[in-house]
């Protein structure tokens, strides 16, 4: 377990899925996070759990974030793609619309980063971001991430389409104070 502040963040757990699932159907979340169109059933969800997170690897790892003062699930991230030789990863972060802008991604994404940067020795962690999802994009750069490139008119949401920006870190330009 990772502990901060107000959240900490431990192994994700198939009694978690439920809340995630609810979450995932979110379609105003769905829109800003990029994630799957269509609902996604509890039982997909299920599966998801127990063919990746279930089964540890050296390419993941997943944690659910809880908010320690109500020891309440409010979201969860991960590390994926770690590559130990080339020593980077993505960092994905999911919270609760409920739980957002009121500190808490801050200390999740300084929780990570650390873990990443400290304990895993990465190099670079890097992040996917949708242009349309302004708040994110401060967020991150607020942060000390920098844009490295896009991907150009990359998907489609509602009827517009849209860039991803590639947004990274690297280990030499993290501030363990941001």
């Amino acid at each position: 377990m990772i502990d901060s502040n107000s959240v900490t963040l431990r192994p994700l757990q198939r009694d978690d899925i439920p809340s995630i699932n609810s979450w995932r159907n979110d379609f105003q979340t769905k829109e800003l996070l990029n994630l799957h169109p269509f609902p996604v059933s509890l039982e997909q969800d299920l599966d998801w759990f127990d063919s990746l997170v279930a089964k540890p690897d050296d390419r993941s790892v997943y944690f659910a974030i809880e908010r320690k003062d109500e020891a309440q699930l409010i979201g969860y991230c991960n590390l994926r793609d770690v590559n130990l030789v080339h020593r980077h990863a993505e960092l994905g972060i999911f919270l609760d619309r409920k739980h957002a802008r009121n500190g808490f991604g801050t200390e999740v994404l300084r929780s990570l980063v650390s873990y990443a940067f400290r304990y895993l020795n990465l190099e670079r962690i890097y992040i996917n971001v949708l242009s349309i999802n302004e708040a994110a994009l401060k967020f991150f750069a607020a942060f000390g991430f920098t844009e490295e490139g896009r991907m150009r008119s990359h998907v489609c949401v509602g009827n517009s389409r849209n860039d991803i920006v590639i947004m990274g870190l690297l280990a030499g330009e993290y501030k363990h104070d941001a």
